[in-house]
């Protein structure tokens, strides 16, 4: 994907492949006028983050989506 995205494995979670946005994809996403305002999170486009922080995005996202849909 042309350097804008890359992935990691996470053995722990049977191998499950997450995706994540490189430096250079997160630059290029924050040219886009919806994105403009807001600040990449910290260490998202280091490995070793994200394959540390994956477990709280996702339950964070999780908890998101069940307060939509309970709105």
């Amino acid at each position: 994907m042309r350097g804008l995205i890359d992935r990691v494995t996470l053995p722990q979670a049977g191998r499950t492949r997450v995706w994540y946005a490189t430096r250079y994809g997160a630059q290029v996403a924050s040219e886009w006028p919806e994105l403009r305002r807001r600040r990449p999170l910290q260490g998202a486009h280091d490995r070793t983050a994200v394959r540390l922080g994956v477990g709280h995005w996702l339950t964070v996202t999780e908890t998101a989506l069940a307060f939509l849909q309970a709105a």
